[in-house]
């Protein structure tokens, strides 16, 4: 019946079935398609928002049983609207994360070594400081810069 140690998918939270959207292989897409599939995704992900801004108040209204004489929002149309938006938005969340990921896995890794830092004589240099009262007074001011800055 689907319940939560089933693994006939068909009950809420089953991992049976599709999940929606495109599932195919990410890494032979170019990487324009990408950025564009991202746009898109973000775009679904936005008019999904905004149905479920206008929807949620009704549709948590007949959820909870209010009475539409009372509450002329809670309709079941309102509700069914909110439902589907809130699909279609995890569905374009996952694509957009999955399309994230793949992103971040084409980007080349870089050592951390070749990071220049200045140090307290005002050189530059890779190598780096392991004293923990520096280390401390550098992430303090660094703190108390980004405050200044409104962050």
């Amino acid at each position: 019946m689907g319940g939560r140690g089933s693994s006939s998918g068909t009950g809420r939270g089953g991992h049976g079935g599709g999940g929606g959207g495109s599932s195919s292989d990410l890494s032979s897409v170019s990487d324009t398609d990408l950025t564009k599939m991202m746009r898109d995704a973000g775009n679904r992900m936005d008019t999904a928002s905004e149905i479920m801004q206008r929807t949620a108040h009704g549709a948590t209204q007949y959820n909870q049983r209010m009475p539409e004489s009372v509450f002329p929002e809670a309709t079941k149309a309102n509700y069914d609207k909110y439902r589907a938006a809130s699909k279609a938005f995890r569905t374009a969340r996952a694509q957009r994360d999955r399309i994230s990921d793949e992103q971040i896995r084409r980007q080349p890794k870089s050592s951390g070594t070749s990071h220049a830092f200045v140090n307290s004589f005002g050189e530059a240099t890779t190598r780096e400081i392991t004293n923990q009262n520096y280390q401390r007074s550098q992430k303090s001011l660094s703190k108390s810069v980004l405050r200044n800055m409104g962050y």
